[in-house]
């Protein structure tokens, strides 16, 4: 039997499994979408969730774990529903000169060379969100460790 990770692990575990070819789509919009305001966009996206989920602690990781869980369910669902239409979306970031979208022409360049095989890799990593949605990261999952987390002392 395989020890479950904290919400933060199972998190960042997904996260970091992402393959290639839909790794870049996926946090980009997520980093637009939960961190707007941080430095600006690059390949490695998952290093600032990753930092953020690592060196919080108590309620206030769990409360990255929850923006973070919530953008990344949008994104996914978002992207699996619009798939026909992602070229043009891209195209729009492409034109594009806000803030942290200056730096990321080339980014948006390599998700447009791999959309044919993104799109198989984003139908098996919907797979695995949803299952972890059902199981680690469900609300009943979370609602537990939110409750856990608030019986220890100076944690919040």
């Amino acid at each position: 039997m395989t020890e479950s990770l904290p919400p933060e692990g199972e998190l960042l575990a997904f996260v970091q499994g992402l393959p290639s070819t839909i790794n870049e789509s996926i946090l980009l919009f997520a980093n637009l979408y939960a961190a707007p305001d941080q430095e600006p966009v690059h390949l490695g996206a998952a290093t600032r969730i990753a930092k953020e989920l690592q060196t919080k602690d108590g309620l206030v990781s769990f409360g990255a774990v929850l923006r973070w869980r919530g953008v990344i369910d949008f994104v996914i669902r978002r992207m699996v529903h619009d798939a026909a239409t992602q070229q043009a979306k891209l195209e729009h970031l492409r034109q594009s000169d806000a803030g942290a979208l200056a730096d990321a022409p080339a980014i948006l360049n390599h998700i447009a060379a791999a959309q044919p095989l993104a799109s198989r890799h984003l139908a098996a990593a919907a797979r695995r969100w949803e299952n972890l949605l059902t199981g680690p990261l469900s609300d009943q999952a979370l609602w537990a460790e939110e409750t856990r987390r608030c019986q220890r002392p100076g944690h919040i």
